[in-house]
């Protein structure tokens, strides 16, 4: 469960944010910056914007719960847009998620409105298409022949082989992907899911149709994996033991979750979601070149570490592109804090259940237990790993407990107000400690440091260029070839009013 107001992540059912203090019943009235995560999220700062990266393989579940009478089977869950479908378990895309934007540029990406009303009418001159893609007008194939198709390869980066069973999970989570995340704007796309994506313009000025332009945008994701692959592989990287131990069990817990959802098999359930020509061979085969080239990068995007010449050098060259977003060098500061929230036991909740009330001996103890775990920290080596380590064990705040006790890029007026007032303090140094009390609980707090907000947004904007560069170079490296004659996309139900 995710803040709506700030972005961090609660407990199941949990109704006040202790990162913000507010409430998850209240209406966001404002958008909230977000402290720069480990990996900067997709913000379009300034020098971003001609290079910002997608994220490809969102979880697209739908979390309503099912009804009771279901007269036929169906992937869709009642509730859900037509598109959200019981899928597969993206264990390891929901762990890297974060990661997936620096790797995956979106192929000819259809852009949001602006001031028209309607999409542009396709017109009979038309540039020349600069996707491999429109060789074919169609690569949408009957069931039996999408079977037949399964082992047939169509891309190959190396010695590394793209079967049409694997395209076929990369192509549906793709365009799964895409109407997740741009749902609003279907209409005025011109884009109706009760007709064929091959038998509808995507771009009225080159032709290109959506399954086009869908397909492109699978094949590069894959070239971009494949690449990271080959790359990792020939240095011995090997994926963490968690990551590897999910893979082991990837089988059983597809027959598990094919169970819980009225299919026979794993397999049925992946053709069901992915079309006939896809298996769960495939679906293994996806699941590991994603999480080995995802794990693999963070490797390389964390041994990026710009110097602060260079950083002073990226904003001088784009003062003026900055500018335009109010980022100057007079903008202020961002800091860099660490902290262990410790939440009162008992309490009274209200009867609408948004607030809960602590009585003075409530709050006592919960201030005893804080300033014990902070004794505790005095008492060893009082260095700021050794506080990570204790936020690790002790903190209750879900949103920075697995990163030590971190929030880093934090603005003023962003936290609660007697934590902000405490890490914008003008006195403030690295290295101070200290307990402070909100309506949440009590904070053991651990400055770490401050940083200008040019600073900040300078780097994350040369950390987004470097890590593109990489890819790049990475692709140069190993480049793709495919044969697009071998290409065969089984039929996927998109809406729930096509017959």
């Amino acid at each position: 469960m995710i803040c709506k107001h700030c972005g961090a992540e609660l407990q199941d059912e949990e109704q006040l944010c202790p990162v913000c203090g507010k409430s998850q019943t209240e209406e966001k009235t404002e958008e909230v910056p977000q402290p720069e995560a480990a990996v900067p999220e997709g913000e379009e700062s300034p020098a971003e914007e001609a290079t910002q990266e997608e994220a490809l393989l969102n979880e697209v579940l739908s979390q309503e719960e099912a009804q009771e009478e279901t007269p036929e089977k169906s992937t869709m869950k009642p509730g859900a847009k037509p598109w959200q479908i019981v899928t597969l378990t993206l264990v390891c895309v929901a762990l890297l998620a974060g990661l997936a934007f620096m790797i995956i540029r979106a192929v000819n990406e259809a852009q949001k409105p602006s001031q028209e009303t309607n999409p542009p009418e396709a017109t009979l001159e038309s540039q020349p298409s600069t996707l491999g893609t429109s060789v074919r007008g169609n690569y949408a194939v009957t069931d039996e022949e999408a079977a037949a198709m399964t082992d047939q390869v169509v891309a190959r980066v190396g010695d590394l082989e793209l079967t049409n069973a694997e395209l076929q999970i990369f192509y549906w989570m793709g365009v799964y992907d895409f109407l997740e995340n741009n749902s609003a704007y279907l209409t005025y796309y011109g884009l109706d899911l009760t007709k064929p994506l091959g038998e509808q313009v995507q771009n009225p000025q080159t032709g290109d149709t959506w399954e086009q332009s869908l397909l492109e945008y699978a094949l590069q994701t894959w070239h971009r994996y494949a690449a990271l692959y080959q790359k990792g592989m020939a240095e011995g990287f090997t994926l963490s033991e968690d990551t590897q131990k999910m893979l082991d069990s990837l089988a059983e817990s597809m027959e598990e979750l094919a169970k819980e959802n009225d299919y026979e098999t794993a397999q049925e359930l992946i053709a069901a979601d992915m079309g006939a020509g896809a298996n769960m061979e495939g679906y293994e085969a996806y699941q590991l070149i994603n999480c080995y080239a995802l794990e693999y990068f963070q490797k390389l995007y964390e041994g990026l570490n710009p110097t602060d010449g260079e950083i002073e050098a990226y904003f001088a060259e784009n003062e003026d592109t900055f500018a335009e977003s109010d980022i100057t060098k007079e903008s202020g500061y961002t800091v860099d804090v660490r902290h262990i929230l410790v939440i009162p036991e008992g309490g009274t909740k209200s009867e609408d259940g948004k607030t809960t009330t602590y009585s003075q001996e409530e709050w006592d103890a919960c201030q005893a237990e804080a300033q014990k775990i902070l004794d505790q920290w005095l008492a060893g080596e009082a260095t700021e790993d050794t506080f990570a380590q204790l936020a690790g064990e002790y903190s209750e705040d879900p949103g920075s407990k697995s990163k030590g006790g971190l929030y880093t890029g934090v603005t003023q007026g962003y936290m609660v107000e007697e934590f902000n007032d405490w890490i914008f303090d003008e006195a403030r140094k690295p290295g101070d400690y200290g307990l402070v009390k909100t309506s949440i609980g009590y904070h053991i707090m651990y400055f770490s440091g401050s940083q200008e907000i040019w600073y900040t947004q300078a780097k994350k904007a040369l950390l987004s260029q470097m890590s593109t560069d990489l890819i790049e170079g990475m692709l140069e490296a190993y480049p793709m070839e495919v044969d697009y004659q071998a290409i065969g996309l089984g039929y996927v139900k998109l809406s729930s009013d096509e017959e």
